[in-house]
This record gives C-alpha cells, structure tokens and sequence, in this order.
C-alpha cells in the first residue's frame, strides 16, 4: 500500500498563519481582503450563525506605541454607536487569550469608491450628488455624537448594488475618530508633533493640529467632490510634506477651468470651493448645510430631488386627471332645470389625446336615470307626469290618515287588543257577574276585542276594566 504524503499548506497559509484559525472560537478565517494602517481585513465565517464577516486584525508591531491598542479600542466603540444604513455595522471587538485584538463587522461585496473612479473615470454630476449626499448623512450621525472621521477618502467609502440602487454608499474605517466636544482629556490620542489622516485629503487645521471639528471631514468631502467630478485630486506633489503645503497655503483650480470639456455646473462647483475654504468659518458649518445645498443643487441640474429614507410619492396612473367625453345628451343643472350646460372639451389644448374612463355598470346606469326622472333631473314629460302622479298619491294618503289620527287621538285611552285565534274567547267583567256569551270566530279567523277602563271615584284603587264594546271584524 503506498503511503500518502500529508497534506501541504497553501501559499496563503504559508504567508498568513492566521488564515484557517478560528479567533475566539467564533470566528473563522478564510481569506485576505485587505490591510490598513492598523492591521489586516479577513473574510471570516461566523459560527454558529454560518454568517460571512470582515474581521479587523491589529497588526503586530504596535506595541512600543503606548496609544495604538486604545485607538483600536476606540474605534471599535465608536463605530458601535452609530446605527446609520450608510455607516458600516459592527457585530462584535474583543481580545483572543493569546492578545489578537479584532473587529468583526458586516461584510461589504462591493468596491471602493477609489476603485470606481479608476474604472469609471470622471463620475457623472448626479451620480456625485448622489454619492456625496449618502456620505453627508452618515457623518451627520457621527457629528450629532461629537465624533469625527478625520480620514475620509476614497478607500475608505464602499458602493454596493442594490436593486433599486447602484451606489449606496457604506463609510467605514472610523479608526482616526476624535471627539470634538467633551471634557474628557483622553479622547485624544494623537502624539504631539504628529497628524493623523491623508496628505490628499487633509484639512489644513487637522494639518496644524490645531484642535479639528466637524468641518475637517466638510473639507474632505469637498476634495471628495473634487476628484469625482474631474477624476484628479486638486494638490498633487511628489512627496506627502509637500501636498501638505499646498493645502495649507494654495488654492485649487476650479474644476470648471481644470476640466471645461465636462461642462461641471456652476452651482456645484461654487458648493466644493466653499467646502475647501482655508479658513473654517467660511465653509459649511454642519453637514445639514451641506446636504441642504446638494439638494438644490441636484433639483436645478435634473429636476428632481435626491431619493429619502421613505419612497417619494408616486400618482398612481388611475389617480391622474382625465378628459371626459362629452355626453350624448345634454345635462341639465339642478338649479337651472331649462339650462343646458356647456359641452366639455373632450381634447386637452397641448394636443394629447385623452383617456376615456372605463364606462360604468348597466345597472348603476339604470338606477342613476330612475333617480334623475323621479327628482325631475330626466327626461322633462315623464318627469312632469312623475311629479303629478306623487302629488296625487301623496294627497290621497293625507286624506286617508286624517281621520284616523282624528279618531286615534279621541280613543287613546281604549286599548285595542287583537287576538288570532281558532277557538272562543270569553271575557268577564268580574268574577260574581255571570259569564259573557262566547263569540265565534270570523271566516278570517281574527276576533278584534276593545276593551274600556273607566277609574273609580269611590275607592282609592283602581277599577277593574269593564266590558265596553266588541266588534266582530
């Protein structure tokens, strides 16, 4: 028999001893899918959900920096808190008993908003509204906690297809996240003498290190703008000090001027300049600014405004306005019986054709004419004779009743009793009095009996009914 050779590790596993190890006995690694300044992103499995996970590995290296293990710690607190659809979503952070600090968050199958310009080139104006809208209301959440991104580039803005939505936006990597307001003297971990974020990207007061607030993430949003509407960055340098100096010192071309073939409106360029103002107080203050001035700015470029939380009301096709026809026969106003009323244009003046109702049910036709001749609103003759003959019933019934009710009101204290029934009926008065003569029943089977009560005078209680009149219907 011969023997079998064991089983060799992959490349992968040979480069990466953490792939096929299971961290925290929950989370298994598959493969890489990309690095960062703090350390390594897997694709993981989730047990025993079986569900597919980035899991964030702190890089080794990192323990001379007395900082680093509570930036990770605070990234991964921080990211925890915000719940917005576009802000990525944490499950789970922790350390292994052998000192692996992780990030388990929800896996994003889709590229990076640095990917899709390199494929895609210059994006589209209402495509970079549309992106740069999502981005303003995930960090609007991060700002209404006091918190910061301070790293806001391409790399770090994820787009996904959905089905009604190509690029929906997913932020991520709040590993530089400050907090702009507070007492607390820890939240900032950024050694002395250094910045922390992307020389392209940068905001010169985040550049000075000169206490950065949520208007360092507006001014990155602006070369966000920048760069997706002409496909460059706006300070390019050989090396990052210099980059730096531009932002601090030069302003940028206009993208109307860098970029005149792409005809870039006029609105959302004077919007991007104002994001990218030197001094703070000149640019949008908050992200609802900003996000007030995109929706303007994408409702006069296209028409329409950018897609809600909640779907925008839709007219169904059956609620728009339609012509109706004009009638075979002439309507006649209530008010004005004698009147015709005018014939309705059946043809709108922009010359479209109109859409004729569905007609309605025989039977409703048939009730709505009988109503319109017996209230007068038909046909003139039978209408008439209609009123006439109602007129006549009506008084004939009056007549009838009058003296019934005449006699009704003389007898009210006679009670009428009517009995049915197939045998005799006998009726005393009192028990000493000798019993009444039976009565026979009609050929109709119904004996009509009226009986009299008068009150008596002599005694405080009242008298017993005596026989009045019986009539034999």
């Amino acid at each position: 028999m011969p023997a079998t050779s064991a089983p060799q590790p992959s490349p992968a596993a040979e480069a990466d001893p953490l792939i096929g190890r299971t961290v925290n006995d929950r989370y298994r690694i598959v493969e890489v899918i990309g690095q960062g300044g703090m350390g390594r992103v897997y694709k993981a499995l989730q047990s025993p959900l079986d569900r597919v996970v980035a899991l964030k590995i702190l890089g080794a290296g990192h323990d001379r920096d007395p900082h680093f293990y509570k930036r990770f710690f605070l990234e991964a607190s921080v990211t925890a808190r915000l719940t917005h659809p576009n802000t990525i979503t944490l499950y789970d952070y922790g350390r292994t008993e052998d000192g692996i600090f992780f990030i388990a968050m929800e896996y994003l199958d889709g590229r990076t908003l640095s990917q899709a310009m390199q494929q895609d080139g210059p994006l589209a104006q209402e495509r970079v509204i549309h992106v740069a809208q999502q981005i303003c209301r995930s960090l609007r959440e991060a700002h209404a906690l006091g918190i910061i991104h301070r790293d806001l580039k391409p790399a770090n803005v994820i787009l996904l297809r959905q089905q009604d939505d190509h690029d929906f936006v997913k932020v991520l990597d709040f590993g530089l996240v400050k907090f702009f307001h507070g007492d607390n003297p820890d939240s900032d971990i950024t050694n002395a003498g250094t910045f922390m974020g992307s020389p392209h990207y940068i905001a010169p007061e985040q550049a000075r290190n000169q206490g950065p607030d949520q208007r360092c993430d507006i001014y990155s949003l602006g070369v966000l703008l920048y760069h997706m509407l002409t496909g460059k960055v706006p300070f390019t340098a050989p090396n990052p000090v210099d980059i730096i100096l531009k932002h601090l010192h030069e302003a940028p071309v206009p993208p109307r001027e860098l970029r005149p073939e792409l005809q870039i409106d006029s609105r959302l360029e004077a919007i991007l300049l104002r994001c990218m103002a030197k001094e703070r107080s000149e640019r949008f203050q908050s992200m609802d600014e900003l996000l007030a001035a995109l929706k303007v700015a994408r409702q006069q470029l296209t028409g329409s405004t950018a897609p809600s939380s909640a779907p925008p009301p839709a007219t169904p096709e059956a609620l728009r306005p339609v012509a109706l026809r004009t009638p075979s026969a002439p309507q006649v106003s209530p008010s004005t019986p004698g009147e015709a009323l005018p014939a309705i244009q059946t043809t709108p003046q922009d010359g479209s054709r109109a859409v004729r109702p569905p007609p309605p049910p025989q039977d409703a036709v048939e009730d709505s004419a009988l109503g319109l001749r017996f209230t007068g609103l038909g046909d003139p003759p039978s209408s008439i004779r209609s009123i006439r003959i109602a007129t006549g019933v009506a008084v004939a019934v009056a007549a009838a009743l009058t003296p019934w009710m005449a006699t009704g009101r003389q007898k009210r204290q006679q009670p009428v009793v009517t009995v049915e029934h197939a045998a005799p009926v006998v009726i005393a008065s009192r028990p000493s009095a000798p019993p009444g003569p039976a009565y026979q029943p009609a050929s109709a089977g119904v004996t009509l009996v009226a009986l009299t009560s008068a009150p008596s005078v002599t005694t405080a209680r009242p008298a017993r009914p005596e026989i009045g009149a019986v009539t034999v219907v």
